[in-house]
């Protein structure tokens, strides 16, 4: 998938897991909730957070990583490590 994702493509996907990699790390998270941000621009693209949870405790580097699922394809995604959760780590990504 080439076109850009909106925040209805990942609510369809709360609950299902992504799997994200770059250079040599690899690891699956969970996309587990959506958050509408505020709109600035003229533009009509409405601004939202991803929150992804994953099953381990090490907070991996905030940078660009490889999103693939089998529904929304292959996407680049810059990820911000925010915290663990009850799981493990959890990751941000905003998108506007």
């Amino acid at each position: 998938m080439s076109e850009r994702l909106d925040s209805e493509d990942f609510e369809r996907q709360v609950g299902h897991a992504v799997t994200f990699s770059a250079e040599a790390i690899s690891f699956e998270a969970e996309i587990k909730q959506v958050d509408l941000l505020t709109q600035h621009s003229a533009d009509g693209r409405q601004p939202f957070a991803v929150l992804f949870s994953t099953d381990h405790s090490q907070a991996f580097a905030q940078k660009t990583y490889t999103m693939q699922h089998p529904e929304m394809g292959e996407q680049m995604i810059f990820l911000v490590p925010v915290g663990p959760d009850e799981t493990g780590m959890c990751y941000e990504a905003i998108f506007n």
